[in-house]
């Protein structure tokens, strides 16, 4: 084909300049200065060949193409240096709550499952929904998870925190899970959850806090009408003042944490205090806040479980029923009548002396945390357990110190010789009310007094510098004080 004269290309140098600009907007936009650069060389290159093509009368077809080409290609290798040079945005990861659950292939009624993931496992995003996101695993298996099954990155980051800040924190008593439960990343029913805590799972706990139990809705009390008393000696009628409200329910939070490190709050109800079996039957009617072993003493009879012949109502371990009658030789010769006792079966074993902490059974919301603190020493005449020291009626706060001390204000031998010593903190009486946080809930009480006991084998006595007088105390339950009586 023939050359066509300089107006003739004029299309062609529309199209190839408004491809160039395009790109160059583009590029510059991604802040990239390429598509300004490319633009300068080829106004540079294409002012060239028109002045070539005025000196030879006219440009090409083909050099009309191959100018549209040249700038075309140009444009596109921008945009895809464009895309690589773009910076990636980091990989955004998700957390399984879960205890167990599996990945699907569509948000659908009906889908198939892909894999399955368990609780602290890492997902990366691919994909958010309104409900799910669209994950993969470690092992690039893929799938739709629901979003409440999940914990972000930012409740992973908080219990990553919570632990570190923690991981120094000595643990004030141990507890047993009773069921399957999610730790909190703070106090509350309705704050994030992620770690999940199997059934008779051992936990150290670390501080207490205490809040407001919810209360489901409902409709409102109704008012009620002040009470009209009348007087003692009928004077007239007194109007009554409304009745006191009642109190606030009030439930406790325990900061935890698990064999494996992990940290958390945990409902108090949804764990029991790892106090021992053989203790629990002194508890009089209390409940066992913490139990820790003093030291041990040797007995080569201690009875075995189930085995004691004192109580008349345990099974023998031979089978048969304290007290039945049976055939055989007794008191009486062979013959029915005869009352048969299975025998006692001991063994030798170091016996554990116990501290043990108590308070009430309805202790939730309490502003301390024991009322009574019991030694339980073991007693080698009557292979049991027996009370050496009590203190009761105090507000009492975890933790409590436990060392191998010498008494630093005795003078005979023996207080030379390091024994178990404890340390309890009770608070005063001129502390003032204790309230918890109205924010975190943890209660922090104000002066408090220490008091510090020596067990010197089946006695406990006082370490105190002697003359030294002990302040006052506060009380749970005011106690009446002592008058003098007077002499007739």
């Amino acid at each position: 084909m023939g050359p066509i004269s300089g107006p003739g290309c004029i299309p062609v140098v529309s199209r190839m300049r408004a491809t160039l600009r395009f790109g160059a907007r583009v590029c510059w936009g991604l802040g990239l200065r390429a598509g300004v650069w490319s633009r300068m060389w080829l106004r540079v290159w294409w002012s060239r060949e028109i002045r070539r093509g005025k000196r030879r009368g006219g440009v090409s077809w083909a050099g009309s193409r191959v100018a549209g080409a040249i700038a075309l290609g140009v444009c596109l290798a921008m945009l895809g240096g464009c895309s690589r040079l773009r910076p990636r945005l980091s990989a955004q990861y998700v957390y399984v709550a879960a205890k167990q659950t599996f990945l699907r292939d569509r948000v659908a009624a009906v889908a198939e499952r892909t894999a399955t993931v368990a609780n602290g496992d890492r997902l990366q995003v691919l994909e958010h929904s309104r409900r799910y996101y669209r994950v993969k695993t470690e092992k690039g298996e893929q799938g739709w998870i629901e979003e409440k099954a999940v914990a972000t990155q930012t409740v992973y980051d908080g219990f990553q925190q919570l632990r570190e800040e923690h991981k120094k924190d000595p643990a004030e008593a141990s507890a047993v899970v009773r069921d399957e439960v999610n730790m909190h990343l703070k106090p509350g029913r309705d704050t994030e959850r992620f770690y999940r805590l199997g059934a008779g799972d051992k936990l150290q706990l670390l501080e207490r806090a205490t809040l407001p139990k919810p209360v489901s809705g409902g409709p409102a009390p109704a008012k009620v009408a002040k009470p009209v008393v009348k007087g003692a000696k009928g004077r007239g009628a007194v109007p009554g003042g409304d009745a006191a409200p009642p109190p606030i329910p009030m439930e406790d939070w325990w900061l935890v944490r698990d064999a494996q490190g992990r940290t958390g709050w945990l409902l108090s109800r949804l764990m029991d205090v790892d106090a021992p079996e053989s203790l629990t039957k002194y508890g009089e009617g209390q409940r066992f806040v913490a139990a820790y072993v003093l030291t041990t003493v040797h007995d080569d009879a201690v009875p075995v479980e189930g085995s004691e012949d004192q109580s008349g109502d345990e099974p023998a371990k031979s089978g048969h029923l304290k007290g039945a009658r049976t055939k055989g030789i007794g008191a009486k010769g062979i013959g029915e009548g005869s009352i048969s006792k299975a025998p006692r079966v001991t063994k030798s074993e170091d016996v554990p002396i116990y501290l043990a902490l108590l308070g009430p059974i309805t202790s939730a919301g309490l502003p301390y945390d024991f009322d009574q603190v019991r030694v339980f020493t073991w007693g080698l005449k009557k292979h049991q357990y027996e009370t050496a020291f009590r203190d009761k009626n105090v507000e009492g706060y975890l933790p409590v110190s436990i060392k191998m001390e010498k008494d630093p204000y005795g003078k005979t031998g023996a207080a030379q010789v390091p024994e178990p010593t404890f340390t309890y903190k009770v608070l005063a009486a001129d502390a003032g009310p204790v309230m918890p946080d109205p924010v975190t809930g943890v209660v922090k009480p104000g002066r408090t007094l220490a008091k510090t006991y020596r067990l010197e084998g089946n006695l406990v006595r006082r370490v105190a510098a002697p003359g030294s007088k002990d302040d006052a105390e506060a009380h749970p339950v005011a106690e009446e004080k002592k008058g003098k009586t007077k002499k007739k």
